[in-house]
């Protein structure tokens, strides 16, 4: 696969900026949702799971088994809020303050319930060595129960190479599956950057 740079800022409302058809993508699909202070929107996913991350703002997020009230100053200060939803299910967003969210999708099941993950529940590592060491969050990792998303963000320290050592994604081999991959990146004006890792998983 190859890569793809798609530049924000990106317009008011879910826009989207990666998705199969416009890209070599196959399963996977990236936007983004930006609301105005006092904005709301209502989004659904028909046949897409997906993953709501707030990146910064303050609001309101509501679904059908629950609401909650979110606040996130930025994505270097403090650890992710986010909302899974099965295939079809509708959620509503409301800000009180400028806010964005990234929303990752992937061809899902209806039948998995909704989950809300929280700062507390999130548990960061940092990895790595000299010259290459990054703090790791997993937010939909290997042992949740989405049917093809892992998500997490990854912080790089200043000085840091992010992509060290060199791995393999979106090839096939033995033992092996395809899988797509995307990263959402916000540099810091610090020297700090937090790129979102999305993976298709088969």
């Amino acid at each position: 696969m190859g890569m793809l740079h798609v530049r924000g800022p990106y317009p008011l409302g879910y826009a989207r900026i990666a998705e199969p058809g416009l890209t070599p993508l196959r399963h996977l699909r990236i936007g983004t949702v930006r609301l105005s202070p006092g904005s709301e929107i209502r989004l659904t996913f028909p046949d897409w799971e997906t993953v709501l991350v707030l990146l910064r703002g303050k609001g309101d997020l509501e679904w059908p088994e629950g609401s909650v009230k979110v606040d996130r100053p930025d994505v270097f200060r403090e650890l992710a809020t986010a909302l899974y939803l099965p295939s079809g299910m509708s959620v509503r967003l409301k800000a009180e303050e400028e806010t964005e969210w990234a929303a990752i999708h992937a061809l899902g099941d209806p039948d998995l319930p909704p989950r809300l993950i929280t700062p507390g529940t999130l548990h960061p590592r940092v990895v790595g060595g000299e010259g290459f060491r990054r703090q790791i969050v997993e937010i939909l990792g290997p042992d949740f129960p989405a049917r093809h998303l892992l998500v997490g963000e990854t912080l790089t320290f200043g000085g840091n190479w992010s992509s060290y050592p060199p791995h393999k994604r979106g090839t096939s081999g033995r033992g092996s599956s395809p899988r797509g991959s995307l990263s959402l990146q916000d540099p810091s004006p610090i020297g700090l950057c937090v790129a979102m890792d999305l993976l298709f998983t088969s």
